[in-house]
């Protein structure tokens, strides 16, 4: 019976293999759990993030980043309602005119200036360079940036690597996410993650592609 194992070596060899077996599902578990923490972090952020003009009466500047609807007739209402002297809308369609826009709005009158409108941006790092070349040129040094709650993130980290001496103001669109199935904002939310992570890292590993 020499070549059996004793039931001392099997104990030890039980006991290793559930070592090993425990150290795989740990490193397979420790990226899995920090990504769930991530979203969750970020939903948070997202979702709960309040409009700064409750508590900011005024800035230089609103600039919309267009999207889903609601951003602009957003845009539009803080214009209207005097909270900025100058409104700057990023992103819009080359055959949308102002006059198309503004026919749109049904709410208080507009100021007969300053709405200046944006073409080239096709993305939200578009919509920064963009912003920012107005930003300088009109000499803005506090804005309230529109768009939506889950886009919120990304686009204020956008804005602070190019725009870095401005002060953002988030005003995030809350009311956009009850408008889709619980479903589609997860899976809507879990992609802007990861979007808003790609964008931390392209920044971080070319910090000079500006």
């Amino acid at each position: 019976m020499g070549g059996l194992a004793s039931p001392t070596e099997d104990a030890v060899e039980v006991i290793l293999m559930k070592k090993i077996f425990l150290s795989v599902v740990i490193i397979l578990m420790t990226p899995l759990t920090l990504w769930c923490a991530g979203l969750l972090w970020f939903s948070a952020t997202a979702i709960t993030t309040e409009q700064k003009t409750t508590s900011i009466p005024k800035t230089d500047a609103i600039i919309v980043l267009t999207g889903d609807k609601g951003r602009i007739d957003e845009g539009f209402y803080l214009f209207a309602t005097n909270r900025a002297p100058r409104l700057f809308i990023s992103g819009v369609n080359r055959d949308v005119t102002e006059d198309m826009l503004k026919q749109q709005w049904n709410g208080a009158p507009l100021p007969d200036c300053c709405l200046d409108i944006g073409y080239t941006a096709v993305n939200t790092w578009g919509n920064a360079l963009e912003s920012v070349n107005w930003i300088n040129k009109n000499k803005i040094k506090t804005v309230f940036l529109v768009t939506s709650d889950y886009h919120m993130p990304r686009a204020r980290l956008e804005f602070s690597f190019v725009a870095p001496d401005v002060t953002i103001y988030p005003h995030p669109i809350h009311n956009e996410s009850n408008d889709r199935p619980l479903y589609q904002y997860g899976k809507l939310m879990i992609g802007e993650y990861h979007k808003t992570i790609l964008t931390y890292l392209r920044h971080l590993f070319n910090p000079k592609l500006l």
